[in-house]
């Protein structure tokens, strides 16, 4: 441990996580899931103060994954952000029925990651 804030990137994309993972590195420490269920391992284990959840992961979306850790974490706040290639509003109210606190849209964009990683 650092003191640097954790960030949890949840991406079935080995690409995606590594852009992110770049992008946060020199301000953040960063622990990677490839999949909902290690995510969800992953935050029994670790203590985490941001998760950066991709939408469309085969087995458990990010809309399930999100639920079950605002669930696991009912009493803290953990900001999860959704990062999503969908611009649809049905989506997006989905996300936010899940808990969603912010969105991020694919593909990313360097800046604006920080900036939204920065806020929460």
């Amino acid at each position: 441990m650092d003191g640097r804030a954790c960030v949890l990137i949840v991406d079935d994309e080995e690409r995606n996580r590594t852009l992110i993972r770049v992008t946060l590195r020199d301000h953040y420490r960063t622990l990677e899931a490839e999949h909902g269920t290690a995510a969800l391992e992953l935050l029994q284990r670790e203590l985490v103060d941001l998760v950066l959840l991709d939408v469309m992961m085969p087995g458990m979306t990010g809309f399930e994954v999100c639920k079950r850790v605002k669930v696991m974490h009912r009493d803290s706040f953990l900001p999860v952000l959704l990062i999503t290639a969908l611009s649809d509003q049905e989506q997006k109210n989905l996300g936010l029925q899940a808990g969603a606190d912010d969105f991020l849209a694919k593909p990313v964009d360097r800046r604006e990651l920080l900036l939204r990683v920065r806020a929460f």
